[in-house]
C-alpha cells in the first residue's frame, strides 16, 4: 500500500464499491504503524474476523506500511507518516521539534486528523460508522470524537503512564483488555477496564502459512523480541545447561541479540544457535520446532504460545501471571526462585525434548482457544458493545 492523498482516496473509494452488502455494521480498527507486534497481528486478524462474519470492517494505519504480514485482501487504509507533510517537514529541518515538542505533537494531531477525515468522508458515503475499535496507545484523530468507541488494552499500565491513561480513557465507550491479569494490573492504577476480550485466532490460516515452506534441521525456537522482558538470556543459559543436541532459533531481533551473540561464542555453541532475524512468517519455524519456548518476566497473553499450539508444537512456558490464566500451574515453569529459573527451565526442555514430556493445556474454564475462534471473538465483541 502506497501512502499518498491520492491513492488513499483511491483505496477509500474502491473499498466503498465493494462494501454495499448488506452487512450487519460498519467497522474501523485503529492501529499504529504496521510494525511486527502482538498488537498489529491483532488488528489484522480483527479485521479478517469481522469480514469473514459479514461486517464491513477496515484498517485503518496511523502511520507507515512497514514490515508487517498483511493479506492481500486485507481492506486496509495507510495514513502514512506525519512528517511527509510539508509543514511537519520544517519542523524537522529547522529542528523545531525539538525544541516545541508541544506544537510538534498537535501539528502531528492535525495531519492525522486532516488524513482521517478525508477518508472518513469517503466511507461513510453509503452509511455511518457503527463501531471504532483501537489499541488504547494508538492515537484517536478527533473527527471520530463522538462515536463508540472500544479501547484494547495490550499490556499493563505502568505507574508513569497512569495520568496519561486517565485523562484518555474517558475518550472510549468502553475499556477491554486481553487477558485478566492485564486487566488487573490496569485496574490497579487507575484504568477502569470493563471486560476481557482474547485475541482472534485463525487455526487454519496459521496452518495454511506453516506450509509456506520446511525448515530442515533439529531445534528449539523462541519466537519475539529479542528484549530483557522475553528473558532471552536465561533462555540461551538454560538451553546450554540442559545439553540437548537440538540447536536455538532465535526468530525476532532487539537490543539483546549483540549480548547473546557474544554469550554463545563464549559457551562455544555459536554454531549451534540461530539467529534469523524479523520474520514476516515465523510459522514454518514453529512448524518444525521440537518446542517453543517462551520464558518471559511478563506477558499479557503469551500469544505465540496459542499459535504454536495450533500447529501442535509443544509448548515451555515461564510462570508470567497471566500463564496461570491458561495453562494448569504443574505444567508452568515458575520465575522464582528467580537464582534457580535456569536450571527449572532446562529441566523442563530436556523433559519435553528428550523424555516427549509436554503435560501443557488450556484450563477448560477459560475454552482459550475455542473463545478465540473468528465467530466467537465478533460475537464476545459486538455483545460487550451491545450491538
Amino acid at each position: 500500500m502506497l501512502c499518498d492523498y491520492q491513492q488513499i482516496f483511491r483505496q477509500s473509494g474502491h473499498l466503498i464499491d465493494n462494501m454495499k452488502n448488506t452487512q450487519k455494521y460498519k467497522i474501523i480498527i485503529l492501529a499504529g504503524s504496521l510494525r511486527q507486534s502482538g498488537s498489529i497481528t491483532w488488528a489484522v486478524s480483527l479485521v479478517r474476523a469481522f469480514c469473514q462474519q459479514g461486517h464491513e470492517a477496515v484498517l485503518l494505519v496511523m502511520g507507515s506500511r512497514g514490515e508487517a504480514y498483511l493479506p492481500i485482501n486485507l481492506q486496509t487504509i495507510i495514513l502514512g507518516k506525519a512528517r511527509t507533510n510539508i509543514l511537519v517537514k520544517i519542523y524537522h529541518l529547522l529542528l523545531l521539534r525539538k525544541i516545541y515538542k508541544s506544537g510538534y505533537k498537535r501539528l502531528e494531531e492535525w495531519v492525522y486528523n486532516r488524513r482521517a477525515k478525508k477518508f472518513l468522508t469517503h466511507f461513510e458515503k453509503s452509511s455511518p460508522v457503527d463501531l471504532i475499535i483501537k489499541d488504547f496507545n494508538t492515537p484517536t484523530p478527533a473527527v471520530f470524537t463522538g462515536k463508540k468507541h472500544l479501547a484494547i488494552l495490550h499490556e499493563k499500565v505502568s505507574v508513569a503512564d497512569q495520568e496519561t491513561c486517565k485523562r484518555t480513557q474517558d475518550l472510549y465507550t468502553k475499556i477491554a483488555a486481553v487477558s485478566e491479569s492485564c486487566a488487573g494490573g490496569c485496574r490497579k492504577n487507575g484504568v477502569d477496564v470493563h471486560h476481557v476480550l482474547y485475541n482472534p485466532l485463525d487455526v487454519e490460516e496459521i496452518r495454511k502459512r506453516a506450509e509456506a515452506f520446511t525448515v530442515n534441521d533439529d531445534y528449539v525456537v523462541f519466537v519475539g523480541a529479542l528484549i530483557d522482558r522475553k528473558n532471552v538470556t536465561a533462555l540461551l543459559e538454560a538451553w546450554y545447561c540442559s545439553g540437548i543436541q537440538q540447536k536455538l532459533y532465535f526468530i525476532g531481533r532487539g537490543e539483546k541479540q549483540k549480548i547473546l551473540e557474544k554469550r554463545a561464542q563464549e559457551l562455544g555453541v555459536a554454531d549451534r544457535v540461530v539467529f534469523t532475524g524479523f520474520a514476516s512468517n515465523p510459522y514454518p519455524f514453529i512448524k518444525s520446532a521440537k518446542a517453543l519456548i517462551l520464558p518471559s518476566h511478563e506477558e499479557s497473553m503469551g500469544y505465540v504460545c496459542f499459535e504454536a499450539l495450533a500447529l501442535d508444537t509443544p509448548v515451555i512456558v515461564a510462570g508470567f501471571e497471566s500463564a496461570t490464566e491458561f495453562y494448569d500451574q504443574d505444567s508452568i515453569v515458575a520465575l522464582t526462585p528467580k537464582e534457580s529459573f535456569n536450571a527449572r527451565l532446562a529441566k523442563a526442555i530436556i523433559n519435553t525434548v528428550q523424555h516427549k514430556q509436554n503435560d501443557q493445556h488450556l484450563l477448560d474454564k477459560n475454552s482459550a482457544i475455542k473463545n478465540m475462534s473468528y465467530p466467537n471473538v465478533v460475537k464476545n465483541y459486538l455483545q460487550f458493545m451491545n450491538m
